[in-house]
């Protein structure tokens, strides 16, 4: 070992990474010294270090490679106020010149993690973005500024491990602007933005760079630093010579120090003589797309210590930082960086939020860049065949950027060298034509001169015997034949994985995708937009609003099935508007604005205000600003925007709402006068459209009927200040705009009337202990004690004992004893939580439904809501809730086929009969006597204690059988082997 150890890495783990922090974090340089003078000049950079000057640092091809895993994660990407999908990256990968479906899949694959090649492929797609033609459709265009963003971010980072022109102070600067903006959008979105484990490595690669360079040029400013040697390409070397040395690929303890020693001792060699080293078999490393090992022999740059600035790179590299913020965002996502490390306690890069070190503990969120990934969600199986070819777009010119402003849209095209084919053994590299079979046959096969050089390209002259050429040439690229007839032969199902440890094992495709639902027909490339609803479009729907209920225009994400996980982009509107679908779209919220004709847009300082014709305002429609409604989820109310310090989650962006809520539109495309720096398209919907359409899902709730309370419980519900939404009610003189704006000169849109909501509807609800007056014999009770005090009263009327002259109705409600209102019970998927919903003002949100359901000494009363099965959904698809003692009337009512000429009860649905079952004991405890429950249920024909017993357990042996019969279904399906259709 030559030196001082400067640095200790990793390769990513996070069982490692609190062990960095811990060791590398202990004391700060000391500022008196030449380093540390410098070191503390930087604004906000972290000049803590181990007890003995060590830094941590991590591999800088695992972070690219974790760049591609976060933009493949189906939980999204959060910037600013947009929520980026996965299948958003997908979608406008495909519109790059040459870009298949299902190149662009393979690039979002999960199934080949490691490779390297792949992700920087991936990122320099994604910056190639920008210069593509875009594409009309408003939402299309704000997404793809977004990921050109994204991608920028990322390609400063990457390309100073790629691009052999750069020189060091090039580098410098790139790792720089990557520092700071990914700090910006962490302190903005924390883990919505880049999980902290991926924050926290990339930003000590940066860290350790500068302090290295640093120390160099102590030492002497005329070394050369490559800082493409940072990360483990070496050490994979060094692996590589072990494995290859020998044909023994599986040794010892004692073999591998033999092995490491031989393996040193070459390395060594080439160390001293690198012309004897070949290098990685590609001859041209300039640029090219998704290269992995590059070496210093291959950098042209200037990579010379001493002629780097260190301070002059820090500060320029502020500054490219913020000149990219305010082209995407505006000037209001400016930043002042000294104000933004010193604003925070212990403010620095590594620690943006103050304090506290980003990644140290890892998080459940940090799975979207750590968690092995089974499976691709943008899989064939969800997002459908190949569509048509496309016509390949034209890339317009780039224009010239400044030399500070480091892009990577100007690659070149790939290597087009004649690698190894994969599955080319090394009898492959013997002649395609028959040798001789013995000695002395000295034919010779009849080949031109120059039959070295052509062997592949020129028709050979038949020779002595029939020859064979391993491949076949298509496009001018060349294919092993082997590889194709058994990709021919091989159903796709059968195809095993490429993943080693798993191939070895006999793992399929078909394997990984088992018990995935069948999509294919859910295809955004391939449903027709006629009968189909799809990710990006817009649709309206009713939401909740502080104490009023209005109409918004929400963007769609994606959809989901209630019981499964695939997410899809694409849903028939038919299979939309069914509740019992169980489909749900997550969505954003569009911010709108009144269309306003013949307004003149001009700048004033800052902002953009519109000039305002002094005739009367007549609204045509309502466009998109290309902003998305933010909310606080009903802990406050949405802050000024402006701040481009406010923090911002993906919960206060996006929601979830059922679909059959959402309404499509019929939205035009106009060119974008209000934000054109954002898009140059955005959406118009017509104003009487969002009139009618706000009617219509009002009345789609069936407010008048009693399964209401459960419709309106599923809307969403937001604290914001930007709905509903408003519309000048006056026009204004330009000079008076913010008059315009203030609250007396604006009315709210779209707004269902206080008067058609029922009352209590959303009232104020009761706390546990608050004593409140019984409705029916007007005793003080506490609220946790109405139900069982008011099913007292219930119960006496219905076997006719008489109550101090209290008078019931037929359909009383259990809270309150009145009739009129309205419950519904909500089951959990596996049915072990029940959640009341009631209009009462007498609703006991508190009340547990087990204990309630069930009989005990201190709470008799087991009047509880329970499902009719036997009638008909509601329109949200729940089933109909009844009050357990008022199950004898609803059957009376709407059953009357149960009961006989007599009005017993004949043949009833076994679980309702169990459900309204009263016991006995339970009557006995509320003042009933045995006598009168035992007429009353002859006169029904209810059955007694006993039978109902036998019931219970005849149905519960059902269940059993009915589990056990699909358990033993789904176990016999699971070991058959997959059926293959035979070719005829």
């Amino acid at each position: 070992m030559l030196g001082e150890i400067w640095t200790l890495a990793t390769d990513g783990d996070s069982a490692y990474r609190r062990a960095r922090y811990l060791l590398c974090m202990a004391k700060q340089i000391d500022i008196t010294t030449n380093l540390g003078r410098t070191l503390h000049s930087l604004k906000g950079f972290n000049c803590w270090t181990s007890r003995r000057g060590i830094v941590s640092t991590s591999d800088p091809k695992h972070v690219i490679k974790r760049f591609a895993t976060l933009a493949r994660n189906p939980k999204g990407i959060l910037v600013r106020d947009t929520s980026l999908q996965c299948h958003h990256v997908l979608e406008h990968l495909q519109e790059l010149p040459r870009m298949s479906l299902e190149e662009a899949r393979l690039l979002l694959d999960p199934a080949d993690k490691q490779n390297v090649p792949k992700a920087v492929k991936l990122v320099q797609a994604l910056g190639k973005l920008q210069a593509v033609e875009e594409n009309p459709v408003p939402s299309k265009q704000h997404r793809r500024r977004d990921l050109s963003f994204i991608a920028e971010i990322f390609g400063y980072f990457t390309l100073p491990f790629i691009s052999t022109r750069m020189s060091l102070s090039e580098q410098i600067r790139s790792l720089i602007v990557y520092a700071h903006l990914i700090a910006v959008m962490y302190r903005k979105h924390t883990t919505h933005f880049m999980t902290g484990a991926l924050y926290a490595d990339s930003q000590s690669i940066v860290k350790n760079i500068i302090i290295t360079i640093l120390r160099l040029q102590e030492l002497d400013p005329d070394l050369l630093y490559h800082i493409i040697l940072e990360g483990t390409d070496r050490l994979e070397a060094i692996f590589g010579d072990c494995r290859t040395l020998d044909h023994n690929r599986n040794f010892d303890i004692l073999q591998l120090s033999e092995k490491l020693s031989m393996a040193l001792t070459i390395n060594s060699i080439f160390e001293h003589y690198p012309d004897l080293d070949r290098g990685h078999r590609r001859l041209s490393l300039k640029d090219v797309e998704g290269i992995d090992h590059v070496n210093p022999r291959s950098w042209m740059g200037d990579v010379r210590v001493g002629n780097i600035d260190i301070a002059h790179e820090w500060t320029a590299g502020q500054e490219t930082a913020n000149r990219i913020l305010v082209s995407y965002f505006g000037l209001s996502a400016s930043v002042d960086f000294d104000e933004f490390f010193d604003g925070r306690e212990n403010c620095d890069l590594l620690r943006p939020l103050g304090n506290d070190y980003v990644g140290v503990n890892l998080t459940a969120d940090d799975d979207r860049t750590e968690r092995r990934e089974p499976i691709s969600v943008l899989d064939p199986p969800v997002f459908g065949p190949e569509p048509p070819p496309v016509a390949p777009h034209v890339i317009p010119d780039h224009p010239d950027v400044e030399e500070r402003d480091i892009t990577f849209w100007d690659t070149s095209e790939l290597d087009e060298s004649d690698d190894i084919p994969e599955g080319y053994d090394l009898d492959q590299f013997f002649p395609s034509f028959p040798l001789p079979t013995t000695l002395d046959d000295h034919s010779e096969p009849q080949t031109t001169s120059e039959d070295s050089s052509s062997e592949f390209e020129s028709e050979p002259q038949t020779p002595a015997a029939p020859a064979f050429v391993d491949f076949l040439i298509i496009d001018g690229k060349k294919y092993l034949k082997s590889s194709v007839v058994t990709s021919m032969l091989t159903s796709n199902r059968a195809q095993k994985v490429c993943l080693r440890t798993l191939r070895a094992r006999g793992v399929t495709y078909e394997d990984l995708k088992k018990g995935n639902l069948d999509l294919d027909a859910l295809n955004f490339t391939g449903i027709d937009p006629n009968e189909s609803i799809k990710s990006g479009d817009i649709v309206a729907g009713l939401v909740r609003v502080r104490d009023c209920v209005c109409l918004c225009v929400y963007e769609i994400l994606g959809f989901t099935y209630t019981k499964e996980k695939a997410t899809l982009t694409a849903v028939s509107i038919e299979e939309l508007a069914e509740p019992s679908s169980e489909i749900m779209v997550r969505v954003q919220i569009i911010q709108m604005e009144p269309h306003i004709p013949e307004v003149a847009v001009q700048s004033r300082g800052t902002a953009q205000t519109r000039r305002r014709a002094a005739n009367p305002i007549s609204q045509l429609g309502w466009i998109w600003t290309h902003e998305y409604v933010t909310f606080g989820h009903g802990k406050s109310a949405e802050k000024t925007r402006q701040d481009s310090n406010d923090r911002l989650t993906l919960r206060q962006c996006t929601l979830t709402v059922p679909g059959w809520l959402l309404h499509p539109l019929a939205p035009q495309i106009i060119p974008n006068t209000l934000s054109p720096e954002r898009a140059n398209t955005t959406w118009l919907v017509d104003e009487k459209q969002l009139i009618d359409l706000t009617a219509y899902a009002w009345e789609s709730l069936e407010p008048e009927r009693e399964d209401f309370i459960t419709n309106y419980e599923s809307l969403p519900q937001v604290e914001t200040e930007s709905l509903p939404y408003q519309k000048p009610t006056t026009a204004a003189p330009a000079d008076d705009l913010e008059d315009a704006g203030a609250e007396n000169n604006v009315e709210d849109q779209f707004v269902i009337p206080p008067e058609e909501i029922p009352s209590l509807v959303s009232g104020k609800k009761l706390k546990a202990d608050d004593e409140i007056q019984c409705q029916l014999c007007e005793v003080n009770t506490p609220l946790s004690r109405m139900r069982n005090h008011v099913g007292i009263h219930i119960l006496h009327a219905l076997r006719g004992i008489e109550d101090d002259g209290i008078v019931i109705g037929v359909d009383p409600c259990g809270f309150c004893g009145l009739e009129g209102c309205v419950v519904q019970m909500i089951d959990s998927d596996d049915g072990n939580t029940h959640r009341i919903l009631s209009n009462c003002e007498y609703h006991y949100t508190q009340m547990k439904y087990g204990p309630a359901s069930r009989f005990s000494n201190a709470t008799p009363c087991t009047n509880v809501p329970i499902h009719c099965l036997s009638c008909e959904r509601t329109a949200s698809g729940l089933p109909r809730t009844i009050w357990k003692y008022n199950a004898l009337y609803h059957i009376t009512l709407d059953h009357s086929h149960w009961l006989d000429e007599s009005g017993r009860l004949g043949s009833i649905d076994p679980q309702l009969l169990l459900a309204m079952f009263i016991s006995t004991q339970e009557e006995v405890s509320m003042g009933v006597a045995r006598e009168t429950t035992n007429a009353y249920r002859d006169a029904h024909g209810l059955q007694g204690s006993d039978d109902m017993q036998m019931l219970r357990e005849e149905e519960d042996r059902k269940a059993l059988q009915t589990q056990l019969s699909a358990t033993r279904s789904s176990t016999f399906l699971s070991t058959q082997p997959p059926k293959t259709k035979r070719k005829k």
